[in-house]
This record gives C-alpha cells, structure tokens and sequence, in this order.
C-alpha cells in the first residue's frame, strides 16, 4: 500500500472494504467492529476515502451478522461534513440574470 490507506493504488470500493475486513469474523458487535477495523481508511471511490470509525459510529446497525450487513452501512454512509459543505456554498450564491453569483 503505497500511503498507508486500504485501497489506494491498488484497489477501491468493495475489494478495498473486502481488504480492510479480512480478519474479520461475523457476526460482531458494532463496537468489536470499530476496535478491529476502526483505525482504517479505505478508498470508497476514486475521490473518496472513508474513515472507517466514523463511518461505523454513525451505523444505525448495532451487530454485523456478515460482510453484507457491513457493506451496507459505507455504501449508505453519507458524510455529513460534505452536505454541510455543499449547504454552506448554496448559501453563499445569489441567483441573478446572469446565473449564480458569490456574496462579497
């Protein structure tokens, strides 16, 4: 691994998740999971790189039964400081005749 994240330079999505939960033994707690993988970062897509805790801590799931039920919570992880960056940029344009300007 050329950075020290799962992933990156050699794979991303689900062989990245598969690679970051090898040791992984199903069923497992929520907080087992977070001790096992926590400290990881995969690469979700070519321009995203997940923290693994953070995304388990905002799991609605509190026990993993199997590979599945894990690639369900990233692939429905949405991060939040993302859509608050987006929210923050929408804020800050005033649509005009000419299309969207920034405040000054």
């Amino acid at each position: 691994m050329k950075s020290g994240h799962v992933g990156i330079g050699e794979s991303f999505g689900i062989v990245s998740l598969a690679f970051a939960a090898q040791d992984v033994h199903f069923p497992i707690d929520k907080n087992d999971l977070i001790e096992e993988i926590g400290q990881k970062k995969i690469l979700w897509t070519r321009n995203q790189i997940l923290d693994m805790r953070k995304v388990l801590r905002e799991a609605d799931a509190r026990e993993f039964e199997n590979f599945t039920d894990l690639l369900s919570a990233v692939s429905h992880h949405r991060d939040r400081s993302l859509k608050q960056l987006t929210d923050f940029k929408r804020s800050r344009l005033k649509l005009s005749d000419t299309g969207p300007k920034a405040f000054t």
